[in-house]
């Protein structure tokens, strides 16, 4: 019975996804900067300054800011990314490994 129900809902999603009844509507997404931490529509020291708040654990990141933070695009937040954001901010570098931005 275990083995019939796996079947049943794989089956059923594979239903689902097959007839476009799981697509996302783009307009309905948000954009959202990398490197912008706090949201301000703008990548500058001042995002820096809070990743580093965060590498030392003064403060705790909602899941859109460690998406945001992950500058390098390795799936965590780390001293590298501070580098890297560090970097872009004094004009070492022109973008950021992981592109622009992301939708969420």
């Amino acid at each position: 019975m275990k083995n019939t129900f796996k079947k049943i809902i794989s089956m059923a999603c594979v239903t689902v996804l097959t007839t476009g009844l799981a697509t996302v509507d783009a307009s309905a997404l948000t954009r959202r900067l990398y490197g912008d931490i706090n949201n301000d529509g703008i990548i500058n020291q001042t995002d820096v300054d809070i990743l580093q708040q965060y590498m030392v654990k003064l403060i705790e990141f909602d899941k859109y800011q460690l998406i945001a933070a992950d500058v390098d695009g390795d799936g965590r937040v780390s001293l590298n990314d501070v580098i890297t954001l560090k970097r872009l901010v004094d004009g070492y570098i022109d973008e950021l490994p992981v592109g622009t931005s992301f939708l969420y």
